[in-house]
């Protein structure tokens, strides 16, 4: 079993309803698979681009993670 500590912000946050959440993985898998999976296309949702971030270090969408991982998902920000 795999363990991972996963960071939200600003939309995503909101979405989650929390700004972190220790997730369970039965194996490894990609950042962008685990982002998949906790923020599904529905009729009323579409998920946004996000940057990926691996232990405080940016990160490629296909990079695996690990047991013990702290995983952030970026949004975009906006402003003016």
């Amino acid at each position: 079993m795999i363990e991972v500590k996963v960071t939200f912000f600003a939309m995503l946050k909101e979405q989650k309803g929390t700004d972190c959440a220790t997730i369970q993985l039965a194996s490894p898998v990609s950042l962008s698979d685990l982002y998949q999976t906790l923020f599904p296309s529905t009729d009323n949702y579409t998920p946004v681009c996000v940057t990926y971030a691996r232990n405080g270090k940016m990160s490629e969408p296909n990079t695996l993670v690990k047991d013990g991982d702290e995983i952030a998902f970026l949004p975009p920000l906006g402003g003016g």
